[in-house]
């Protein structure tokens, strides 16, 4: 006699994958003097990340960023860097999961300095808790550097901003900005995370003081995936 059994659902669990890592997806710029910088941006993507890296120059004291907003939501400050008499500042701000939309976004400032204002979008970033480390530093010097804890699957902002130069040349990572603006010089890059992080530039600022700011972003939580398997006897 045949019989039929059909078995109670099985549900077998599997390690946890690891969804890749954030990666750079787009770069909005805008450059000039006030007490504000505001342009249209573009966010789109998978799981994005909004990254503002903002640089300002001021010969008697740079400003700080008040707030910055993308149509209205606020960016969450992570970390500033400044150079030693605080010529140069700066600051990066980031948003998670910002709306899928081309809209304005805006930083206002506490005085009116020199800027450079860097908009960056990321795609495959945790959308609820993407912060890793954060290191800064101020010093002189024909080069930049700046040192961070994170990890693999991370990805790491620098920015860089000197009192004199006019040009950049990334040590490490993929450089995505070198902006020379009344003088200043505004460098930011991109790497992927490791035990110890390091973005570095080269700036021929003749040991001008300069001041950087670095920020570690996580990918998306690792999941763990079940199979249903159904046994027929």
């Amino acid at each position: 006699m045949k019989r039929l059994i059909l078995t109670l659902l099985l549900f077998l669990a599997f390690p946890a994958i690891v969804k890749g890592q954030p990666v750079h997806s787009t770069v909005t710029t805008a450059s000039g003097t006030g007490s504000s910088c505001s342009f249209s941006v573009t966010s789109a993507g998978t799981n994005s990340l909004m990254v503002a890296v903002i640089h300002l120059a001021n010969g008697g004291g740079a400003g700080t960023v008040t707030d910055a907003n993308f149509g209205g939501a606020a960016l969450t400050f992570k970390v500033e860097g400044s150079s030693e008499t605080n010529i140069t500042r700066t600051e990066i701000w980031r948003r998670y999961a910002p709306v899928a939309s081309t809209d304005t976004f805006t930083a206002n400032f506490s005085a009116s300095d020199v800027f450079s204002c860097e908009v960056y979008i990321a795609t495959n970033a945790h959308q609820t808790a993407a912060d890793g480390n954060t290191a800064s530093t101020g010093s002189t010097g024909t080069t930049m550097s700046q040192a961070v804890t994170s990890a693999t699957n991370e990805i790491v902002y620098g920015g860089f901003s000197s009192h004199l130069g006019s040009a950049c040349t990334a040590n490490t990572g993929t450089e995505r900005h070198d902006e020379n603006v009344s003088s200043y010089q505004f460098c930011d890059s991109t790497q992927t995370g490791a035990a110890t992080s390091t973005p570095s530039f080269d700036v021929d600022n003749s040991g001008g003081f300069w001041g950087a700011a670095v920020a570690a972003f996580k990918a998306p939580a690792a999941t763990t995936t079940r199979r249903k398997v159904i046994v027929v006897e």
